[in-house]
């Protein structure tokens, strides 16, 4: 469920940065999930376009502060990047129930590769990397990774209503919307 939801966040994203938008507040309390699964990235309130003229450093950095990025805590350039930051981090939080740390350490690189496979905490965590030239180059480049993690692990693929009903428990728990 979580790969879905991954997967239809990073497609939002995409279709706002082919647009010149950069979000610059993803976080769970940002992302509407209706009944039948449809993912919706909402509240555009502090996206800025993608122009040299409207993306500038500043000194007050907007955003909440465990989604935020690295350099957009810091009030310096935002762009895709920034948000696919906070892609990862809103999906290591749905994944584990735990806030990212600032700095990533091998903690928590353990805890989510107990979570999930390999190869979609693979995805998370270069999501997450606190330099941004190590991230996804942009949220197609991401969703790419998500869709063939998708793909190749079936384990995400076969979940029972129960276990849908339980994902949904918590995603309500932490701020994500659930809507009819």
């Amino acid at each position: 469920e979580a790969t879905s939801i991954a997967i239809q966040v990073s497609m939002g994203l995409e279709a706002a940065h082919n647009h010149g938008i950069v979000h610059r507040d993803v976080k769970p309390q940002n992302i509407i999930i209706s009944t039948d699964g449809k993912v919706k990235v909402t509240d555009f309130g502090i996206a800025k376009a993608t122009s040299s003229n409207t993306v500038t450093s500043t000194a007050t950095a907007m955003g909440s502060v465990h989604y935020i990025s690295p350099e957009q805590a810091k009030g310096r350039f935002c762009d895709e990047k920034s948000d696919i930051y906070s892609t990862g981090a809103t999906l290591f939080h749905l994944i584990t129930g735990k806030k990212a740390g600032r700095n990533r350490t091998k903690a928590e690189e353990y805890l989510l590769k107990n979570y999930v496979s390999e190869a979609f905490a693979a995805v998370i965590l270069k999501a997450m990397d606190p330099k941004s030239e190590k991230r996804y180059k942009n949220a197609r480049e991401m969703f790419q990774a998500l869709q063939n993690v998708y793909k190749k692990d079936a384990r995400y693929r076969k979940l029972v209503i129960g276990q849908r009903v339980a994902m949904l428990g918590l995603v309500a728990g932490m701020g994500l919307s659930i809507i009819a």
